[in-house]
């Protein structure tokens, strides 16, 4: 029943992402200002980090992000600071990224993917040095007429090779990277949350928005009792997206409420895309929260901790107005209009 519940799932996410467009306004000179608070917030977050002795934490080996990530974020990572971390890591530099692609500033490129790599090496997130390389990819795939064949050739590509390191080198490092935490590890979890809250009751948000309402009923945080049931220990977070936190809180119910809400951001987001801004450009900022919303974050952890509505923000204030094909070629980069249909609607 789980199997054809997320088929019915994800149907429905389809469904509410392809309902018909509204009009969204834009801000005058919304793009100057919005630039300007991005670059703004970068820069208070990495001051806050250095400030508060990140660098003691430094580190550059992903051997051992383990070691310092739970005394960094101790350190950097209190109160509101632990969301402005988050949306400078995950949303406002990968947006800065992207908009100096569009703008062919590559010294600002360069800049902004060196304050990348300082603030993985000061967080210890693994998944914060490849950022730039998934936004690269995406600038890169996205003006080829194939981009999308060429991006699912790229990912074969890699897994190919991850798996010909593991049997021909017993190097197994790429493999567990790209293979057993992108692909295998997400799903595993995904019937494993299944399978221990359909024995021990759902959790109702009364982990989170919906603590006022009801008692939550286990000792130890959602994350860290699967961890217990599927591993024995509390030493690895096993966190999970939106399907199997939707069913941890409300059974199928809470797969299809959420399959619901997720699928009107993905329409919200192709609205303030949509002949706005170049597509691959809003890919880019967007590209991160709705990956930590598929694979590893609960549905209300996303919106605001890995910046979701955030990007959605940023998005709103940096669109223009739609405008007509010989404006949009001249502003740079490739529009919607005239990216290959996997990228955007073909011209009317």
């Amino acid at each position: 029943a789980y199997m054809y519940m997320l088929v019915l799932s994800f149907i429905f996410v389809m469904v509410m992402s392809d309902l018909p467009p509204l009009k969204i306004g834009s801000l005058k000179e919304g793009r100057s200002m919005g630039i300007g608070l991005l670059l703004a917030a970068v820069i208070l977050v990495a001051a806050s980090m250095i400030a508060k002795g990140g660098l003691s934490h430094f580190n550059l080996d992903l051997s051992r992000v383990y070691e310092h990530r739970r005394d960094v974020g101790v350190l950097i990572g209190t109160g509101f600071w632990g969301y402005l971390n988050n949306w400078a890591f995950k949303v406002i530099n990968p947006a800065l990224m992207g908009w100096a692609f569009w703008r062919k500033k590559m010294s600002l490129v360069l800049a902004f993917t060196g304050l990348q790599v300082v603030f993985f090496g000061i967080s210890s997130h693994k998944a914060v040095l490849f950022y730039p390389a998934a936004i690269l990819a995406v600038y890169l795939f996205a003006e080829r007429r194939r981009g999308l064949h060429l991006m699912t050739w790229g990912l074969i590509g890699v897994v190919l090779a991850s798996s010909a390191c593991s049997v021909l080198f017993d190097y197994h490092w790429l493999s567990s990277l790209f293979i057993r935490r992108g692909f295998l590890l997400p799903a595993q979890l995904n019937f494993v949350y299944h399978e221990l809250f359909s024995q021990m009751g759902h959790v109702f948000m009364s982990n989170s928005v919906l603590a006022w309402l009801f008692d939550y009923p286990f000792h130890v945080k959602p994350v860290l009792l699967v961890s217990e049931y599927l591993y024995g220990h509390h030493d690895t977070w096993a966190n999970n997206g939106f399907l199997a936190t939707g069913y941890m809180h409300f059974g199928y119910a809470g797969m299809i409420i959420f399959s619901i809400i997720v699928g009107m951001l993905l329409w919200l987001a192709d609205i303030l895309v949509r002949k706005r801004i170049p597509v691959w450009l809003g890919i880019s900022i967007l590209i991160v929260p709705f990956y930590s919303l598929f694979v590893s974050a609960d549905l209300t952890t996303a919106l605001l901790t890995h910046g979701i509505l955030p990007g959605m923000f940023i998005l709103f204030i940096i669109g223009k107005k739609p405008v007509f094909a010989g404006k949009e070629m001249r502003q740079g980069g490739s529009h919607a209009a005239y990216l290959p249909s996997q990228f955007g609607a073909q011209p009317d």
